[in-house]
């Protein structure tokens, strides 16, 4: 964590990314990324995390906002994850205090790159990547990755193929600009994976079980483009203008669990041998632009160098979705058989456009005193967001609401000596809530939170080892809970707070590296109208702890490396309001070995190695984790 730069940041950096399939095969890295969707839940690789003991349903991507799990990621083109943390995440994040994930994608710098890599894990998922680059002429450069996956899972009938293509163009204009585009092409056919519920029968069953039929079905199809110039005028400024463009459309069709009695009135028949189903199809198409203008130079006055960042950021993002049901058969939960057919005709349930338009304004100040030994961050985030709703099924008018907010956050670092730092920050936020209105049919305030977190960050053996010790508080406000006056509706007067401890080290040494770290998260329920007080949120464990070691293997063959992974965490409550089902805790196992005899590579990777049991929450699904897997990975590169 770069505690000293007051960016609470714990990045993933290529080496691991090119051989992980999703995030949570990087949770060793870091305890407090916490229960991670698993991939494919809406598109590649990953998109929702906890942080701090709140659900991160939206991330970064570059810097720029991402309006959570519609758009794809693939680790394809990933050059590292950020993780970060205190002031820096709610100046540049999605409004949420507790953190954010900023994913850096690869960069097209000159340099010649031409490799390719072949993936086979033990469940019959291949796996194929290339990844070049170079200069184009004396002024331009490029950078090209592409990957597609295709065949199964650990999951009873699931099957996919993905495609995803990434290209990368950059130009010198003059000596001070530089222009760069890039793009991404994603495609994704597979299985709609239903997972489990929240139910003590269905959670017997294998991890493996499917309650689904084969011909389920999800689809999901992106376009994003992305156009950044920066000029220097000096040493000390320069600017910076951003576009994002995104399109996405997808959706679903398939057997379901019948949450919504459709069907039958309750989940589980009453002898207990079946679950019932209802036959479920979902369209969803968004579109998503992004303008953001920096401009940053350094100054010194008062005794005190300050490095100012100002910007404006324009976006806007809308939403299309529709919702029909048909019936459909139950099937046994001991011994599913397969075969039901879809229904000649659904029920339209819903029809739905939403969105935002955001005009925001932000101004930051870091300041440097060296007399004193301090380094502060001082910024304020004001914005305005015009949210809209239209429900189209039922004929009524497009509600729209407009507001301002201002979010202001202070951050400090102390060096009591060159080797241990005293930091602390005080950070408020505000985020627009999209896509619900009340039972009256307005629209909601923005979600408020606030976040309080002090520590220590001591290092040694010149930087190479750093202890981080982290205290902190977090409050949200205006959370959107169930309406007890009308329970198909909601109201904006839920109350939410997360208080925790964190203990992170760092080891980098010539030869071998080491993360460890152990966090306590106590994330409840502060005031609710339907869920009692004091009740723990789903999905989140209270203690979490993790380890990440590799290194260098010394002896006659040069080139060997090993790897060891170690994560575990307590129970964790399913759903709110809390019931006496939990998810019980887990501690896994990952081993990693690799060869490298440039221009091979050779990587064997076993994850979940003493093949426990695993389960995870996101407060409404379960989901299983892999047991006992087996990777092979062949790499080549040609330059």
């Amino acid at each position: 964590m770069a505690v000293a730069a007051l960016l609470a940041a714990t990045a993933v950096h290529a080496d691991d990314t090119e051989r992980a399939t999703n995030v949570i095969q990087l949770g060793t890295k870091d305890p407090t990324y916490g229960t991670l969707a698993p991939e494919g839940f809406g598109g590649f690789d990953f998109n929702r995390d906890f942080l701090r003991g709140f659900a991160n349903d939206s991330a970064l991507r570059d810097g720029h906002r991402d309006y959570g799990y519609l758009g794809p990621v693939s680790f394809t083109n990933v050059e590292s994850i950020e993780v970060l943390k205190g002031p820096i995440s709610a100046l540049y994040g999605n409004g949420k205090p507790g953190g954010d994930l900023n994913t850096i994608t690869k960069a097209a710098d000159g340099s010649p790159i031409a490799s390719a890599s072949v993936a086979l894990d033990s469940y019959g998922l291949l796996r194929a990547k290339i990844d070049t680059g170079g200069p184009l002429g004396s002024d331009a450069m490029y950078r090209f990755n592409a990957a597609e996956s295709v065949g199964h899972s650990f999951r009873d009938e699931f099957w996919k193929r993905h495609a995803f293509v990434a290209p990368v163009l950059k130009a010198r204009i003059d000596a001070s600009t530089e222009v760069s585009l890039s793009a991404e092409f994603a495609s994704v056919a597979q299985t709609w994976d239903i997972n489990f519920l929240p139910d003590a029968r269905l959670l017997s069953a294998p991890v493996q079980r499917f309650y689904g039929e084969p011909s389920n079905l999800l689809t999901l199809y992106a376009q994003t483009v992305r156009l950044s110039i920066d000029h220097a005028f000096n040493d000390t400024t320069s600017v910076r203008q951003a576009f994002f463009v995104q399109h996405a459309t997808g959706g679903h069709h398939g057997a379901n669990y019948d949450t919504y009695g459709f069907s039958a009135p309750d989940l589980i028949s009453p002898d207990g041998t079946q679950v019932n189903r209802v036959f479920e199809q979902e369209r969803d198409a968004h579109r998503f632009f992004v303008s953001q203008t920096e401009l940053s130079t350094q100054a010194q006055f008062f005794g005190a160098r300050h490095t100012l960042l100002a910007g404006v950021e324009l976006a806007r993002f809308s939403y299309d979705f529709s919702l029909s049901l048909g019936e459909m058969a139950p099937i046994a939960i001991d011994a599913p058989r397969y075969g039901a057919t879809d229904p000649s005709s659904v029920t339209s349930m819903t029809e739905q456009s939403y969105g935002t338009q955001t005009q925001v304004l932000y101004v930051v100040d870091r300041i440097a005193i060296p007399r004193a030994n301090l380094k502060a961050l001082l910024g304020l985030r004001a914005e305005r967001f015009t949210n809209y709703f239209q429900d189209e099924l039922a004929g009524s008018p497009q509600v729209r609401e407009s507001n301002v907010v201002l979010s202001p956050r202070v951050g400090l670092v102390w060096a009591v000596r060159p080797t241990l730092d005293a930091f602390a920050s005080w950070t408020n936020s505000s985020r627009p809530q999209i896509g619900a209105r009340s039972a009256s049919g307005r629209l909601f305030r923005a979600e408020a939170g606030s976040q309080v977190e002090g520590g220590l960050q001591a290092r040694g053996w010149d930087g190479a080892v750093a202890n981080t010790l982290s205290l902190f508080s977090i409050r949200k406000r205006n959370v959107l809970t169930t309406d007890p006056s009308n329970p198909n509706f909601q109201i904006d007067s839920g109350q939410r707070t997360s208080r925790g401890i964190e203990l992170d080290t760092s080891i980098d040494a010539k030869w071998a590296s080491l993360n460890a770290g152990v966090s306590y998260t106590d994330a409840v329920v502060s005031h609710d109208e339907s869920v009692p007080a004091g009740s723990r949120l789903a999905g989140v464990p209270r203690w979490a702890a993790s380890l990440y070691g590799s290194m260098k293997l010394p002896g006659p063959v040069p080139g060997l490396s090993l790897s060891l992974g170690l994560y575990g965490q307590s129970a964790v409550q399913t759903a709110l309001p809390n019931t006496p089902l939990q998810l019980p805790g887990y501690a896994t196992t990952s081993l990693s070995l690799g060869y490298s005899a440039k221009p091979l590579t050779i990587q064997l990777d076993f994850s979940n190695a003493f093949n426990r049991r695993i389960l995870k929450s996101d407060g409404y699904s379960v989901y299983p984790d892999e047991p006992r897997k087996l990777d092979l990975t062949l790499s080549y590169q040609f330059i």
